[in-house]
């Protein structure tokens, strides 16, 4: 997959959020992505990074943004565009 390709399915699964989550301002954000510096900048908030995205189950952050499918226990996938996957907490 090109580059651009991959930063334009990033900044689609960052404005799925943006559209459907008017609150989103107020929610915690979670990326196993490298590239979570653009998540951070199109959503104007902060972002965790953590490798092992399976410490995000054990966290309270609301969204985690993956670059692979991933299982999450306290999850759920709400979209996915390309290689990226968004996923929102359950409890």
């Amino acid at each position: 997959m090109k580059i651009q390709e991959c930063h334009n399915d990033l900044v689609d699964v960052t404005d799925y959020i943006i559209e459907n989550d008017d609150d989103y301002h107020n929610e915690s954000f979670g990326s196993n992505n490298r590239d979570y510096r653009i998540i951070k900048w199109y959503l104007k908030d902060n972002v965790t990074f953590d490798d092992n995205y399976t410490a995000f189950d054990s966290s309270n952050i609301s969204y985690v943004i993956s670059n692979s499918t991933v299982e999450l226990e306290n999850y759920t996938e709400l979209y996915n565009k390309g290689m990226y996957h968004v996923y929102y907490r359950l409890l």
